[in-house]
């Protein structure tokens, strides 16, 4: 009896550590929790184009053109005087009117100045000028500052007399264009005809007698 049941008893747990032992190796060789974990496989973009023999045809990159930088443009839009032909002393007022011709608004200040009867026609950066204004407000596209100088007198009657208006004289703006920065107004004071450096006027009144003693004379007519 003691025989048979021990060896029953051992032949019982031979089998239960043979099923223990196969268990092990199939958590431990190929069980479900050490199976690898597989990554999902990279998208795949879009394809090149490809010529009739297979290989990839060439892509040319596009460069987008540099278009050239655009500035303001200051200009002399109008130069006028009131009265505009004004008697010996008569105090007259001179306008300017300034304009952002450009197509990009000016943010910098700048200066214009006046010259009325200079010593140069036209006048230089160094002609001494009647007066100058200063306008740092900036200045849109299509926009302009108006400046009138008030309360100048011009002395003697003729048509000979000349006004000049500079914007950015000294070029501190940089422009589209700096040749439209200058402007000439011609003025007649007294209401008639030009005199000149020979005779007093070319009135009949004020003529004077060519006299007859051999001299020369130059006269106009």
């Amino acid at each position: 009896m003691n025989q048979r049941g021990q060896r029953h008893v051992w032949t019982t747990a031979s089998t239960m550590g043979a099923i223990c032992l196969f268990l092990g190796l199939v958590f431990c060789l190929g069980g479900p929790t050490s199976q690898p974990v597989l990554a999902d496989p990279p998208v795949a973009g879009p394809l090149a184009p490809l010529n009739a023999n297979g290989t990839p045809k060439s892509q040319a990159t596009v460069v987008p053109a540099v278009q050239p930088a655009a500035f303001p443009d200051l200009a002399i839009a109008s130069l006028t005087l009131d009265p505009p032909n004004p008697a010996p002393g008569q105090p007259v007022t001179i306008t300017v009117v300034i304009k952002n011709i450009g197509t990009v608004p000016l943010w910098d200040g700048f200066y214009t100045y006046l010259y009325v009867d200079p010593p140069q026609h036209p006048p230089g950066p160094t002609t001494p000028e009647t007066a100058y204004v200063g306008w740092f407000l900036g200045l849109g596209p299509g926009a302009t500052f108006t400046w009138s100088y008030t309360e100048y007198t011009f002395e003697n009657a003729g048509c000979d007399h000349v006004i000049y208006a500079w914007v950015d004289r000294d070029d501190s703006i940089r422009e589209e264009n700096e040749q439209n920065n200058l402007a000439r107004l011609d003025v007649c004071v007294g209401g008639g005809p030009a005199g000149d450096r020979y005779e007093p006027d070319d009135t009949c009144d004020q003529a004077t007698t060519i006299a007859t003693d051999g001299s020369f004379q130059e006269h106009t007519f």
